[in-house]
């Protein structure tokens, strides 16, 4: 995830081309710029970074490829590169067959309207992709549209709402949004059992960090800008990982379990301030850096403690590197 821009930068960077595929990989889906006289190819990095970050389907990343073109002519040493980044045969190809030279006449007629690309399901949408997507000039219509398909991650709060705002969203988008959320955050309720003698229940786990042989301590450290006055916090977690690791939160210690794959090396881990143990205006996790997905379980409330739960999953062989950023506003 990608640090929120200020709304003009936004918009000079998708004048420019296509740097909004340096954004967040779900950034991708919507075709933005499509009414622009001056469209660029896709960058190797950019689609490279895109690829890296993962969320899309192979047809979405064809869409763009044949969209607006790249800007290099693929080596071996790239279609190696893509092929290890996950880069099905048929994007490959599409890459080949679209190379725009400086100039080319394709680019002018990439430029022409075309019909828009349906948004694809995925994973529900976080409040920092949200804001980011209203920050750089996403037309309504497709932010509507994301938050219907995919729903949403967060639960408004003042602070949020007033974000949104800010950022350009709409009434109608919170309206949504507010729908959205009870669907998930509300689950439908369970069928009451046949009447028999109830059977004696085990006791609640307790709250905080959790403790037992497979529960490791994770080293972490003051980050340099450390400021327990401050009313903004951030508490940053990077891991090589192999398969699956659970880590816990709480002030200002940090634990793992590994629930599927090899035990996970620590990348320097460190924290601007304790998590608080108070009720907090907003938190919220970004994903910086990692091939495979970071979940937040559970965000810190009174009932578990104040104690923050995330879930790294890499799919593939081998360690990757993961970097999860907590932050929150007190």
């Amino acid at each position: 995830m990608i640090h929120h821009r200020q709304h003009s930068a936004g918009r000079q960077a998708l004048r420019g081309g296509l740097a909004y595929l340096l954004l967040p990989a779900l950034f991708l889906v919507f075709p933005i710029a499509a009414q622009q006289e001056d469209l660029k190819p896709i960058t190797r990095k950019g689609l490279f970074e895109a690829l890296r970050i993962g969320g899309l389907e192979t047809s979405e990343f064809v869409y763009h490829v044949q969209r607006y073109g790249v800007d290099f002519r693929i080596t071996q040493e790239d279609e190696r590169e893509l092929r290890r980044l996950g880069a099905a045969q048929q994007l490959i190809e599409t890459i080949r067959a679209h190379y725009r030279p400086p100039g080319s006449p394709k680019q002018a007629e990439a430029a022409k309207p075309k019909a828009s690309l349906e948004v694809a399901p995925g994973p529900p949408v976080s409040s920092e992709q949200l804001i980011n997507l209203l920050q750089i000039g996403v037309p309504a219509d497709y932010t509507d549209k994301l938050v219907e398909v995919r729903g949403v991650d967060f639960v408004l709060t003042p602070e949020l709402t007033r974000q949104i705002l800010e950022a350009g969203g709409s009434r109608s988008l919170l309206g949504l949004i507010a729908v959205k959320q009870v669907a998930v955050a509300v689950p439908a309720e369970p069928q009451a059992p046949p009447a028999t003698a109830p059977e004696p229940t085990a006791p609640a786990p307790p709250a905080g960090l959790p403790s037992g042989e497979d529960i490791h301590d994770l080293p972490v450290k003051r980050s340099q800008d450390f400021d327990a006055s401050s009313p903004r916090g951030r508490f940053d977690i990077r891991l090589h990982v192999d398969d699956i690791v659970d880590v816990w939160i709480q002030a200002d210690k940090a634990r793992f379990q590994v629930r599927k794959g090899s035990r996970p090396t620590d990348a320097g881990s460190e924290y601007s301030q304790a998590v608080p143990a108070k009720k907090l205006l907003s938190f919220r996790l970004t994903k910086m850096d990692g091939r495979g997905t970071i979940r937040l379980v559970e965000s810190p409330t009174e009932k578990n403690g104040y104690t923050a739960w995330i879930r790294i999953s890499d799919p593939r062989g081998g360690q990757d590197r993961y970097h999860a950023r907590l932050t929150w506003e007190h």
